[in-house]
């Protein structure tokens, strides 16, 4: 927040028997003045949506009650999921994980767990009612993924690591099957001729010395072709080519499997990152594929693209097969 709103850490609480966590609350000081005096923020002061949209201000200021979010904001333009990323505005159906039983609510993502859970900061409506001492209060809550909630993402993504634990983490498949929770990562069983995972809209500088895109995946012993393949596109080059691309041979083994492709010198990869597109396999229609993460690193352009990490492989090292 804005000097004004000055705050410090309450005690951690846990809240038995209940779905959402209490981790830590947050009491901004300067009340009387916070909302009116920055003279920006369209919601009320103390409220659920007033906080979401502090944090993410791209938001139109015309979105209504929180129950309300995700559909008005898919309507202007902005992607809206099943799933979490950081920095997203998880949207509480009235009555779901404690949302308010008439206008629901609105909260920010903090973090994604390993288990694709999530913590998420909100102000809570009902502080403002009463003596209103807690009004403007910032409570931090561990929450499950459950039905009656949606997440309202940015327009373009900055992360440089997408985990799957809980789903396509934004990715848009093709000839994989919708697939399910496969503990670590999510599993797509293979489905047609050309199995592909296209990334979000993407804005990362590659001026910040990524070279080499890293897939932690599981290929089924059923899959016949386990060639692994990786295009990129960037501003200046917006279409995924064949010169734009790094092709491995991969292991239909049912083993975890460390992959890393490199693109350092590769003289498209520069400017904006725009694309990525993963081909976890080849053609074929049995058999499937466990994709556990996703990542951009910094690596050794000694390791090459066809270096393969087992599980137990360590990156330093470089503990798989060379190809």
């Amino acid at each position: 927040m804005r000097e004004l709103l000055r705050t410090h850490i309450g005690k951690m609480l846990v809240v038995a028997g209940s779905a959402a966590l209490l981790l830590a609350s947050l009491h901004p000081t300067g009340i009387a003045g916070a909302a009116g005096e920055t003279g920006k923020n369209p919601y009320p002061f103390g409220t659920s949506t007033y906080w979401a949209w502090q944090n993410r201000p791209d938001l139109p200021a015309t979105l209504g009650q929180a129950s309300s979010w995700d559909n008005n904001a898919l309507a202007a333009g902005f992607p809206v999921g099943a799933f979490p990323r950081r920095g997203d505005i998880a949207v509480f159906e009235p009555g779901v994980q404690g949302a308010d039983t008439k206008v629901g609510r609105v909260a920010m993502v903090e973090q994604v767990l390993e288990d694709g859970n999530y913590i998420a900061s909100q102000m809570d409506d009902s502080d403002c009612l009463g003596d209103k001492a807690n009004c403007g209060r910032i409570n931090r809550r561990a929450y499950t993924v459950a039905p009656g909630t949606s997440f309202i993402h940015y327009v373009t993504d900055t992360r440089t690591t997408w985990g799957f634990a809980s789903g396509q983490s934004g990715w848009t498949s093709q000839d994989l099957g919708a697939g399910n929770s496969g503990g670590p990562g999510w599993f797509f069983p293979i489905t047609g001729n050309s199995p592909q995972l296209i990334s979000p809209r993407l804005d990362l500088s590659l001026d910040y010395s990524y070279n080499t895109v890293e897939v932690d995946m599981v290929t089924g012993v059923p899959v016949k072709d386990p060639t692994v393949k990786v295009y990129f596109t960037t501003q200046a080059s917006p279409d995924f080519s064949e010169d734009k691309s790094v092709t491995m041979k991969g292991e239909a083994s049912g083993e975890l499997r460390r992959y890393q492709l490199y693109f350092g010198s590769n003289p498209a990869w520069k400017g904006q990152l725009t694309r990525l597109r993963l081909d976890p396999s080849g053609p074929g229609a049995a058999g499937g594929v466990r994709i556990d993460r996703v990542r951009l690193v910094q690596a050794d352009a000694q390791a090459e693209q066809y270096t393969v990490f087992t599980e137990s492989s360590s990156s330093s090292d470089h503990g798989g097969r060379r190809r």
